[in-house]
Order: structure tokens, then sequence, then C-alpha cells
């Protein structure tokens, strides 16, 4: 994890992890904190599967 960051965003699923890379597309520094592994969320089953 870094030591600092712009946003942390909590969740791993579809919405966070595409919130976490269009804010760090425009420039911020993103943790992402997640329980689960992004395959084992919801999301890998309601047809927004996000491998990044």
């Amino acid at each position: 994890m870094a030591d600092r960051a712009d946003v942390v965003v909590v969740g791993g699923g579809v919405i966070g992890l595409t919130a976490a890379v269009v804010l760090g597309q425009r420039g911020a520094r993103v943790t992402v904190l997640a329980a689960d592994d992004p395959a084992d969320t919801v999301s890998a089953v309601a047809a927004a599967v996000w491998y990044p």
C-alpha cells in the first residue's frame, strides 16, 4: 500500500475498481481497500466481470 493516497476507494467490485481507474487516469494517487479479491465479488456474477 502506498504511503500516501489522494483518494481511498473502499470496495473492490466493479464500481470501486472503475472509480479507482478513472481517478488514477486523472492523476490521483489511489488506494483500493477490499475485503475480497475482485474476482470473488458479486460483480463477477452480475455480467460485470472486471479483471484489471
